[in-house]
Protein backbone atom coordinates (compact mmCIF):
# COMPACT_ATOMS: atom_id res chain seq x y z
CA UNK A 1 0.00 0.00 0.00
CA UNK A 2 1.38 3.39 -0.66
CA UNK A 3 0.28 6.77 -0.37
CA UNK A 4 0.55 9.43 -3.14
CA UNK A 5 -1.16 12.36 -0.82
CA UNK A 6 0.76 12.45 2.14
CA UNK A 7 1.13 16.01 3.34
CA UNK A 8 3.70 17.15 5.79
CA UNK A 9 5.26 20.41 6.40
CA UNK A 10 4.29 22.89 3.40
CA UNK A 11 2.28 20.30 1.82
CA UNK A 12 4.35 18.37 -0.24
CA UNK A 13 3.43 14.96 -2.15
CA UNK A 14 5.33 11.87 -1.57
CA UNK A 15 4.89 8.36 -2.41
CA UNK A 16 5.62 6.62 1.03
CA UNK A 17 4.92 2.72 1.52
CA UNK A 18 3.22 2.28 4.31
CA UNK A 19 2.74 -1.46 4.43
CA UNK A 20 3.26 -4.62 2.56
CA UNK A 21 2.76 -8.60 2.96
CA UNK A 22 2.54 -10.96 0.18
CA UNK A 23 -0.30 -13.33 0.41
CA UNK A 24 -2.08 -16.36 -1.75
CA UNK A 25 -5.92 -16.48 -3.08
CA UNK A 26 -7.33 -19.21 -4.71
CA UNK A 27 -9.21 -17.57 -7.94
CA UNK A 28 -12.84 -15.66 -7.32
CA UNK A 29 -11.88 -16.14 -3.66
CA UNK A 30 -11.74 -13.27 -1.03
CA UNK A 31 -10.35 -13.05 2.08
CA UNK A 32 -9.28 -10.41 4.45
CA UNK A 33 -5.61 -9.69 4.94
CA UNK A 34 -4.28 -7.84 7.99
CA UNK A 35 -0.91 -5.28 7.41
CA UNK A 36 1.20 -3.21 10.06
CA UNK A 37 2.05 -0.24 9.67
CA UNK A 38 5.23 0.99 8.98
CA UNK A 39 7.13 3.29 11.81
CA UNK A 40 6.86 6.13 9.53
CA UNK A 41 2.90 5.62 8.38
CA UNK A 42 1.97 5.43 11.54
CA UNK A 43 4.08 8.26 13.01
CA UNK A 44 1.90 10.10 9.80
CA UNK A 45 -1.27 8.84 10.47
CA UNK A 46 -1.13 9.63 14.46
CA UNK A 47 0.08 13.50 13.37
CA UNK A 48 -2.93 14.25 10.93
CA UNK A 49 -5.26 11.86 12.30
CA UNK A 50 -6.56 10.63 8.73
CA UNK A 51 -4.58 9.50 5.68
CA UNK A 52 -6.44 9.33 2.14
CA UNK A 53 -4.54 6.81 0.25
CA UNK A 54 -4.27 4.33 -2.65
CA UNK A 55 -3.87 0.57 -2.02
CA UNK A 56 -1.73 -0.79 -4.76
CA UNK A 57 -2.37 -4.66 -5.88
CA UNK A 58 0.54 -6.79 -8.25
CA UNK A 59 -1.33 -10.03 -9.22
CA UNK A 60 0.77 -12.86 -10.50
CA UNK A 61 -1.31 -15.30 -12.39
CA UNK A 62 -0.67 -19.09 -13.23
CA UNK A 63 0.59 -18.70 -16.11
CA UNK A 64 3.42 -15.99 -14.86
CA UNK A 65 1.37 -12.70 -16.13
CA UNK A 66 1.06 -10.22 -13.91
CA UNK A 67 -1.70 -7.85 -13.65
CA UNK A 68 -1.74 -4.54 -11.29
CA UNK A 69 -4.99 -2.80 -10.14
CA UNK A 70 -5.61 -0.27 -6.99
CA UNK A 71 -8.53 1.18 -5.43
CA UNK A 72 -8.78 4.52 -3.20
CA UNK A 73 -8.36 3.98 0.83
CA UNK A 74 -8.87 6.62 3.77
CA UNK A 75 -7.25 5.37 7.23
CA UNK A 76 -8.35 6.66 10.45
CA UNK A 77 -6.58 6.58 13.92
CA UNK A 78 -8.97 4.32 16.39
CA UNK A 79 -9.68 6.20 18.86
CA UNK A 80 -8.24 5.33 22.45
CA UNK A 81 -9.63 2.31 23.91
CA UNK A 82 -10.64 3.15 28.28
CA UNK A 83 -9.98 0.69 30.73
CA UNK A 84 -13.07 0.12 32.69
CA UNK A 85 -13.87 1.68 35.53
CA UNK A 86 -14.22 -0.51 39.23
CA UNK A 87 -16.05 1.77 41.67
Amino acid sequence: MRVAGGHSGAYRRVVLTLAQRSFSLAGGGTRSVRLQLSARALALLERSGVLSTRAAFALHGATATISSTSAPLTLRLAPASRAPTHG
